[in-house]
């Protein structure tokens, strides 16, 4: 099971390496890759928890993809989805931020709180995200969905729609508590990480606000 997330997690690098330097996606890759994880969550469940929490900063983005990826299927597992579905999920999970890939990196990994100006080259990633997914050809359509719906909130304050809570599709209700947890729990150059409880105390105060109230309250569990 190691030796397959280390795979994992390389091949998910080179992906997302590949997008910033102009390249497609390799949707095969990205599915055979996720396909990897739900055999490995479903038979290991477990120890694929345990090596989400193994990160290096320096590939914050590609571990914390494969890390909303693996959490993404854990947790869809236990919402009783069945084994196509948890692949479907997986492959939001994997694919939510490659918009990242078209922000510059020094906005990406600033050490720093954004200026106003950077924040909204930031909140692009949604949009390059769900372009990036558009123009690659035999992907799943709820990944495109997911990319640029992830920042979406229950109340209507997120971006980069302001859609209502009823606008916003299951799957990505599931990748914003999912994504939220892996950026709380990691150590970023400008936070301290929180501790698996503390986090799941934002995503308990959050309900009904920033997050569906009842994934947010089965996520917690």
């Amino acid at each position: 099971s190691y030796r397959a997330f280390r795979q994992a997690r390389s091949i998910t690098k080179s992906l997302l390496d590949e997008i910033r330097l102009g390249g497609a996606i390799d949707s095969e890759a990205a599915k055979s890759t996720v396909d990897d994880c739900v055999q490995s969550v479903i038979r290991h469940p477990d120890a694929m928890m345990w090596m989400a929490k193994m990160r290096e900063t320096r590939t914050y983005t590609s571990d914390h993809c494969l890390n909303v990826c693996v959490l993404a299927i854990a947790f869809g597992r236990q919402l009783g989805l069945d084994e196509q579905d948890l692949r479907k999920l997986g492959l939001c999970g994997l694919l939510h931020d490659v918009g990242k890939m078209r922000v510059p990196e020094e906005i990406v990994d600033k050490p720093a709180s954004l200026t106003p100006k950077e924040f909204k080259l930031m909140q692009a990633h949604t949009v390059h995200g769900r372009n990036l997914l558009l123009s690659t050809s035999n992907i799943y359509t709820g990944a495109i969905d997911v990319a640029y719906s992830h920042h979406e909130r229950m109340d209507g304050c997120g971006y980069p729609r302001k859609l209502p809570g009823s606008g916003i599709g299951r799957f990505a209700r599931i990748i914003a508590i999912v994504d939220a947890y892996d950026a709380m729990t990691a150590h970023r150059c400008y936070q301290n990480a929180k501790t698996s409880t503390q986090a799941l105390k934002v995503i308990y105060a959050e309900r009904g606000k920033q997050f569906d109230a009842d994934l947010a309250l089965e996520f917690i569990k």
